[in-house]
């Protein structure tokens, strides 16, 4: 930082004044693509971002892998409402659009399709009958079983949810997202707002988290056009 605060300071009261002119230029062209950034029309077609569009060139070379699979497990202790877990999760997919989306590809171009609804189903597997030391290896080999099955990448929702019964007030979440529509920030978000839904909903109450305007597709949209 000093070295570039010198090189500034020796420069030209001409060639500040055109550093500064530049710096005024770049900041207006930030806000211009900062109020840019809004919802599109879900009619229109929907381009892939550069990450998706490498996943899904890499997905084609390599159908059948799992190798873009974001597993995470989470342990639940205490009294659980199935029913109610499977609606948070639910809830979770109807707030974020990339949780309903899929891949397709036309004239060799791809473009992503979001589906309006979707119901996630939640597989149950009840694991207290078997001793604890088999119990522990049945879900080590289940959650490994989640985390290698591939995905579709046409075909949503790119995620699956499975529970293991471990013991009365024990459970174990697996959830895998593919990379194509979730990054590690996205399990996180998707971890923060499990429990504020489920505490709603088992209380009747409303959750408080914020709107989403803006979707990851029209974040998306405006990449491209900002690249361009």
């Amino acid at each position: 930082m000093e070295s570039i605060s010198k090189r500034i300071s020796n420069l030209s009261p001409a060639k500040k004044k055109l550093l500064e002119l530049r710096m005024k230029q770049q900041k207006a062209k930030n806000q211009q693509l900062k109020q840019e950034l809004k919802p599109i029309p879900r009619t229109e077609k929907l381009p892939l971002s550069l990450i998706q569009q490498g996943i899904w060139d890499i997905e084609q070379l390599q159908p059948g892998k799992s190798s873009f699979n974001l597993p995470i497990s989470c342990r639940l202790v205490g009294d659980l409402n199935q029913e109610i877990l499977v609606k948070s999760i639910n809830e979770i997919v109807k707030r974020h659009e990339a949780l309903r989306t899929c891949f397709y590809s036309e004239n060799k171009q791809q473009f992503q399709k979001t589906l309006p609804n979707i119901s996630l189903s939640l597989p149950i597997i009840d694991l207290r009958a078997i001793d604890s030391e088999e119990r522990i290896i049945a879900q080590q080999k289940i959650a490994f079983e989640e985390a290698s099955q591939p995905f579709d990448l046409e075909k949503a929702p790119l995620l699956r949810v499975k529970l293991l019964i471990l013991q009365e007030q024990e459970h174990l979440l697996l959830v895998t997202m593919h990379h194509g529509v979730a990054d590690i920030w996205s399990l996180g978000i998707f971890l923060q707002e499990l429990p504020i839904i489920y505490q709603a909903f088992l209380t009747d109450k409303p959750y408080i988290l914020p709107e989403l305007p803006i979707q990851y597709a029209d974040f998306v949209y405006w990449q491209k056009q900002s690249l361009q």
